[in-house]
């Protein structure tokens, strides 16, 4: 397998990524740093984020913990936020680490369910120990998403289409995995990603200094039966977001489903 030469996409994209760890626990996941005006918020699934947990921004581990502001998760539909302190979360940035801002969103840019679409994450099966703990590298893959006509028959009566997506995910589902090079690789076991993000990217400018990607989504289940993962776009999210804090955020302007 030719290795995975990082694009300047793919590093924008993971810089966005930020592992979530259970204080005091092995257990971990990722999620999105995302900007909103001035506040700093962290996408992820609610079972990642339900306890006591702390971030590492991108792949350079600090020292000391984060300041959670405020935390909101919805079990039912397994998404959730924390707002960290602004000072905080740009004092610990550096290139690995930046948010992802809200107005960047773009309206109608998904050309290509197929081949336009990536999960960006940390995977289990991708975790090592070091004398510092269990280090898992940003694993970025692209992935297909299934119409909802294409959906599993009793799921179509439980997710919400305008809400939800679903992307063919296993040994019998056929779906093939790349790197950020287009390469084909190994599956990644899909442990440890949820909470990740789903990204619209256009891999024809994927080297340029400002390539056209944008968040769609958060990836948070797993049905193994079906082979399938499981996630809620964005809009649904930020929706979220912005009747618990009573703030507007221009929904309008982010991805609509693929």
């Amino acid at each position: 397998m030719i290795p995975d030469i990082p694009t300047s996409l793919s590093n924008l994209i993971k810089s966005h990524s930020v592992f979530i760890y259970e204080v005091g626990t092995s257990n971990f996941g990722s999620g999105v740093l995302i900007k909103i005006a001035d506040r700093i918020f962290v996408l992820s699934a609610a079972h990642v984020i339900k306890a006591d947990v702390d971030i590492n921004l991108g792949i350079v581990p600090h020292e000391s913990r984060f300041s959670i502001l405020n935390k909101w998760c919805d079990p039912e539909l397994d998404i959730g936020f924390m707002e960290l302190s602004p000072f905080e979360a740009n004092v610990r940035q550096s290139k690995y680490s930046a948010p992802f801002s809200t107005g960047s969103m773009k309206q109608g840019t998904i050309v290509s369910k197929r081949t336009t679409l990536a999960l960006c994450g940390f995977p289990s099966g991708e975790a090592s120990e070091t004398n510092r703990g269990v280090e898992v590298p940003a694993t970025f893959v692209a992935v297909a998403i299934l119409a909802p006509e294409q959906w599993p028959n009793d799921l179509k009566s439980q997710l919400d289409p305008k809400k939800k997506f679903l992307i063919p995910y296993g040994e019998k589902s056929g779906a093939q995995f790349f790197d950020g090079y287009k390469n084909p690789r190994g599956q990644v076991v899909p442990f440890g990603m949820s909470g990740c993000g789903l990204w619209y990217f256009n891999p024809e400018i994927k080297n340029l200094d400002k390539p056209a990607y944008s968040l769609v989504g958060i990836q948070h289940g797993y049905y193994r039966h079906h082979q399938v993962l499981v996630g809620t776009l964005v809009p649904e999210v930020l929706n979220r977001i912005s009747m618990h804090y009573g703030i507007r955020i221009p929904i309008d302007s982010a991805d609509s489903t693929p």
